[in-house]
């Protein structure tokens, strides 16, 4: 009987110490590949460089890619402490082309296109990702951004994730 009670009670602790790795080494390379201050906590202009550059979450692993820290511009806006809008932009007529979200959780960055032409609403987007996170196309491919499209813009198109044109697994449109 005590024996059965002392198997349990190392099998218990042998299955909490494992679960305990598990979330530790999760916990460990996030930090590793993603760096970036909170919306909350706008670095001041008087720090050093470094300080001022950030990392937004790499797809599939891939090294990391610092980029300028955006949120720091006057146009962002903080919807709350996960989500701001990083930019939009409209055409001459008043039309929103695209917008352009950061959600801080999960150190990611949407783009909503919102016109037609979505080709043009893409490239006009990923132009501004390029100047507003100071990094070059290729680099702005190995970011985790998702691209899409709402239902009443393109049902054919609404759902999937575009991706960054010319980059693996991106739809071409």
């Amino acid at each position: 009987m005590k024996i059965k009670f002392i198997i349990y009670v190392i099998i218990f602790l042998i299955g909490v110490s494992i679960l305990l790795f598990l979330f530790r080494e999760k916990d460990k390379s996030s930090e590793e590949s993603l760096d970036i201050p909170p919306v909350n906590n706008p670095i001041n202009s008087d720090q050093d460089i470094t300080a001022q550059s950030a990392l937004v979450a790499s797809k599939f692993g891939e090294n990391k890619v610092v980029v300028r820290n955006f949120l720091v511009d006057e146009d962002v806006v903080a919807y709350d402490e996960v989500t701001s809008r990083i930019s939009q932009e409209k055409s001459v007529e008043g039309t929103l082309w695209y917008e352009i979200f950061y959600f801080s959780q999960d150190r990611t960055i949407v783009v909503s296109l919102q016109t037609e032409p979505l080709a043009t609403a893409r490239a006009l987007a990923e132009n501004e990702l390029i100047n507003k996170l100071g990094v070059s196309k290729d680099q702005l491919c190995k970011l985790n951004i998702r691209v899409s499209v709402p239902l009443e813009v393109s049902p054919m198109m609404a759902g999937k994730n575009l991706g960054v044109s010319g980059c693996l697994g991106s739809i071409s449109i």
